[in-house]
């Protein structure tokens, strides 16, 4: 039984890692590719999310609730909040394109303990095939799709794993 613990983590760790790096090489060089990376609204979501964590933090709830960006909240605040603690070292533009893509990145370790409840090899292939998607890979760290998608695997990860996990399920 401890063999399998082990062995299941170290598949959620190699396929965190198989899903990170490539985002990784792309956010730090966006020229990398043949095109280079086309990053679409990350200064309007950062200038909105550093917006939101102000007004938070001013407990100013008028000012929280004027900002529309024309997406969910959640995803913005994220960004935010990714600016406010990493901006200082990394630039406020870069430090909003990592909570993307380390939302983008957790999502294959989800997919696979998700679909590890079928198979284990479908679990693998398809948490392989997210992260080395190249157009996941690139749209990662381009909109604000891989929060949503990151949380959408978390409820169907509790959805589908509910019947092992019910008393994990009471508290959601």
């Amino acid at each position: 039984m401890k063999k399998l613990i082990q062995y299941h983590n170290l598949i959620i760790l190699v396929t965190f890692i198989s899903a990170f790096l490539p985002r990784f090489v792309t956010w730090i060089y966006p020229n990398f590719s043949q095109y280079g990376l086309i990053v679409y609204d990350v200064k309007l979501y950062t200038d909105c999310g550093m917006a939101m964590t102000e007004a938070i933090s001013a407990l100013d709830i008028k000012k929280f609730a004027s900002i529309n960006v024309g997406v969910p909240p959640l995803g913005t605040l994220l960004v935010g909040l990714s600016v406010s603690i990493f901006g200082t070292w990394l630039g406020a533009y870069k430090a909003g394109l990592l909570a993307p893509i380390i939302a983008s990145s957790l999502s294959a370790p989800l997919i696979y303990l998700t679909l590890r409840k079928f198979s284990n090899k479908a679990g693998i292939a398809a948490a392989l095939l997210f992260s080395f998607d190249p157009y996941l890979i690139q749209f990662s760290s381009a909109y604000l799709d891989a929060i949503g998608t990151f949380f959408l695997l978390i409820a169907m990860f509790f959805f589908i794993t509910s019947d092992e996990l019910s008393f994990r399920r009471w508290l959601l």
